[in-house]
């Protein structure tokens, strides 16, 4: 401050000192402090009385305190402020997300819906368009029109395999993929699939030389179905295992996870998988575009045949799944959504990945699995077993 020192006002009410404070100081006096002041007040009003402390505005010495640093001004004040300022980012960020301002209005109902389930807004777009020349009037997605052209538009964005036995066009399959992606799981699931539920002959094989436990992991699968499990160390070892397995209608071939950015070890895969070996690229759906896109490239040197899709349950926003769909090299062949053994694996539909797409069906619905699964009491005893 400069000048004159801050002068303090008593009054009855607070009108009154504000009277006080306009006379003494002008219009634009700058309020420091206001309080009402314990028991009786200056004219023994019960109460108290209050107190204002002012200066003239020409008094003040500006002093500009950065945004980042809050020294000089009362911690509390900084503290609520940020909270508040937090808040309103928050609340800016949720309606740009989910506002639909750029779409026509008409369509805001659908719009909302799509974006809710993480739909991708290029796809929206595309959406709308169609909807437009399929002369589609705008409605909610439970209207009975609107649904059944979105259901065509997101059911010919994914490409599947042709049926449950089609999925297979070898009777040797390899599944690869990145670290962590399901492989070892999905093919005990797959190899339950067959012998139990299909009554089909199956045999387990790992290349993997990497992961001891994901090995006994897979043998311990093998032994509770009571199929072959063998592993192979080198391209020709695993030639020969395969002339061995010759008779056996399905072998499923468990390959060591590595990193998109291992080019080398692609090339050393690629190195195993041939002659006749059909390759399942195994992603998990739950990984970003562009991780996704990421493993792709990396794997392209497979040339992979399918893709198995898995962690649909753990994937927040379906709509993603139609953004996927665009990134991924084949057609899928099976999709899960979960560690059950045997269950949890469903052989991939076009219709079910729309709806689910659409956010109007839900992984898990009731009667779904039960219709896919092996057979309830050799299922059972294949979940007892490994537990």
């Amino acid at each position: 401050m400069s000048g004159a020192s801050p002068k303090t006002f008593h009054a009855e009410t607070m009108q009154q000192a504000l009277a006080k404070v306009r006379r003494e100081l002008g219009p634009d006096a700058v309020i420091l402090r206001t309080r009402q002041l314990p028991g009786q007040g200056v004219v023994g009003r019960k109460g108290g009385a209050v107190e204002i402390t002012a200066v003239m505005e020409t008094q003040i010495a500006p002093r500009l305190v950065p945004a980042s640093d809050p020294r000089g001004a009362e911690p509390q004040v900084v503290s609520s402020l940020q909270e508040r300022l937090d808040a309103m980012t928050q609340m800016l960020d949720q309606l740009q997300r989910f506002t639909p301002t750029e779409f026509p209005k008409p369509w805001f109902s659908l719009v909302s819906h799509l974006r809710r389930v993480e739909t991708p807004d290029d796809i929206i777009r595309s959406l709308i368009t169609f909807l437009d020349q399929e002369h589609i009037d705008p409605g909610p997605i439970d209207d009975i029109l609107v649904r059944e052209a979105t259901t065509r538009f997101f059911t010919d964005r994914f490409e599947v395999a042709p049926s449950l036995e089609g999925a297979f066009h070898s009777p040797v399959v390899a599944l690869v993929g990145p670290t962590g992606s399901g492989k070892t799981t999905s093919i005990a699931k797959l190899a339950a699939r067959a012998c139990v539920g299909q009554g089909r002959s199956a045999a387990l094989v790992t290349i993997d030389s990497y992961r001891i436990a994901a090995t006994e992991q897979l043998r311990t699968y093998a032994e509770i179905l009571g199929i072959e499990f063998r592993s192979a160390s080198s391209p020709k070892q695993l030639r020969t295992v395969l002339e061995e397995l010759v008779s056996v209608d399905l072998v499923l071939i468990d390959t060591a996870g590595r990193s998109a950015s291992d080019h080398q070890r692609a090339h050393e895969l690629a190195t195993y998988l041939k002659g006749g070996i059909e390759t399942h690229l195994v992603l998990p759906a739950n990984t970003r575009d562009s991780s996704l896109k990421a493993i792709v490239e990396s794997f392209s040197v497979l040339s992979c045949d399918r893709v198995l899709l898995t962690k649909l349950d753990e994937l927040p926003g379906k709509g993603a799944l139609a953004g996927i769909a665009g990134i991924l090299p084949c057609p899928i062949s099976y999709m899960t959504s979960g560690q059950d053994v045997p269950d949890d694996i469903e052989p991939a539909d076009a219709a079910r990945l729309a709806e689910l797409a659409m956010g109007i069906d839900a992984i898990g619905r009731p009667g779904e699995k039960g219709t896919h699964r092996p057979g309830v009491g050799a299922a059972k005893t294949v979940r007892q077993a490994i537990a």
